[in-house]
């Protein structure tokens, strides 16, 4: 009697992760396709130069048709309030490097001076930075963070670093733990502030998270200087974002409701 019951219970189980782990098997056999042709770019870019710079017309075609697919931009709408005590915004900056994050921590507080957020929330990362000379130690990762945003007249008090358990599909992780502190603080806007070839990944992530904490999401870019196979390496992402691992995500939470 118990093997039966057994035997039922993980039947029941396999059939409702059926849809989770057995979907869509078309998009994996197009990420397929794209690593190879990602793979055969390359090898003919590295084949193709040559003295008449054809090389280089070919690398600025394939940059501007990424940068078409990588770059999304949704500011917030003028008409919206810009007193923070009105409006509830919380602004979060992605997790990067130290050089992209100076970038990106300048374009956080211009928007925090404009009032169209009352808090800023940035990736907690562990490890050191730099030797400090006035405090006799090297920083912390969250130390160098709020020094950097306090340097642009950010209050102390508005800055709050956010843990993210580490491991793959970063962003979407990202975004379901500011998704949940977003939640307690009361936030009903969500503004996002990453690398411009981060930017449409970044909104589609937050979106699907979105659902289960309603509120608006905006995302602003930064300029970065990426190179090639930083924005191929982006548009792979986006792909496996777009075709498994956010269909796949969707379709497991459908199955908890």
């Amino acid at each position: 009697m118990g093997r039966s019951s057994l035997r039922i219970t993980k039947s029941a189980c396999l059939s409702e992760y059926k849809p989770v782990v057995n979907f869509h098997k078309k998009r994996i056999r197009l990420l397929v396709i794209l690593l190879i042709g990602s793979f055969a770019i390359f090898k003919f870019m590295q084949e193709a130069m040559d003295q008449y710079g054809y090389d280089s017309h070919l690398h600025c075609g394939i940059v501007d048709f990424l940068t078409e697919k990588l770059v999304f931009e949704k500011p917030v709408p003028t008409g919206q309030p810009s007193d923070p005590s009105e409006n509830r915004a919380i602004l979060y900056v992605l997790g990067g490097n130290q050089r992209s994050l100076t970038k990106r921590y300048l374009k956080a507080s211009e928007l925090y001076h404009r009032g169209l957020s009352k808090k800023i929330l940035v990736l907690s990362r562990p490890g050191i930075t730099e030797f400090h000379h006035g405090l006799g130690k090297n920083l912390t990762n969250d130390e160098w963070s709020i020094r950097d945003l306090r340097r642009l007249d950010v209050k102390q008090e508005d800055i709050e670093p956010v843990s993210v358990i580490p491991g793959i599909f970063g962003t979407l992780r990202e975004a379901r733990r500011v998704k949940e502190r977003v939640g307690e603080i009361g936030g009903e806007r969500l503004i996002l502030v990453t690398s411009s070839y981060h930017t449409r990944r970044a909104f589609l992530a937050f979106s699907l998270v979105r659902k289960e904490i309603p509120c608006d999401i905006y995302v602003y870019e930064v300029e970065d200087d990426a190179e090639l196979i930083n924005m191929v390496s982006e548009a792979v992402k986006l792909f496996i974002y777009e075709n498994i691992i956010l269909p796949a995500y969707s379709t497991f939470c459908k199955g908890y409701k």
